[in-house]
């Protein structure tokens, strides 16, 4: 390919590409939001489920935080590679300056109607520990 015909695709790509993008409509804005409840929902630890958790803290992270990351990355096509993954590692450094793969203290965690939900905390926290980078 000669460089005057690699450059002329480049300017069509380049064209096509500008003219493609457009802005949401509200009816996609609002199929997109409700694409990404259904597919939220149906990780082990529903939304709606992490949502009364707020307030709660874990190592001074909030637990609804940790379980929605931990929840994200067990609904990923590949779950050791996620973003999330890395959140509470970060977080943990950030609210306690550790370095938190040398280990942290167990914390009860207790929801505002009384249950002890300590075992599911541990269990997130283990596994993205497990699956930082």
């Amino acid at each position: 390919m000669t460089a005057r015909a690699a450059l002329s695709r480049r300017r069509t790509s380049l064209t096509t590409q500008k003219n493609e993008a457009q802005p949401l409509t509200d009816k996609e804005k609002n199929a997109l939001a409700e694409a990404m409840r259904i597919y939220r929902e149906s990780a082990p630890i529903k939304q709606s489920e992490i949502d009364q958790y707020k307030g709660l803290l874990y190592h001074g992270v909030p637990v609804s935080a940790i379980l929605q990351a931990w929840s994200i990355c067990q609904i990923q096509p590949d779950l050791g590679f996620s973003d999330d993954n890395n959140y509470l590692k970060n977080a943990i450094a950030e609210a306690e300056h550790v370095d938190f793969h040398n280990g942290l203290e167990k914390q009860t965690v207790i929801a505002p109607d009384g249950t002890d939900i300590s075992e599911v905390v541990e269990k997130a926290v283990v596994w993205l520990t497990e699956h930082s980078f």
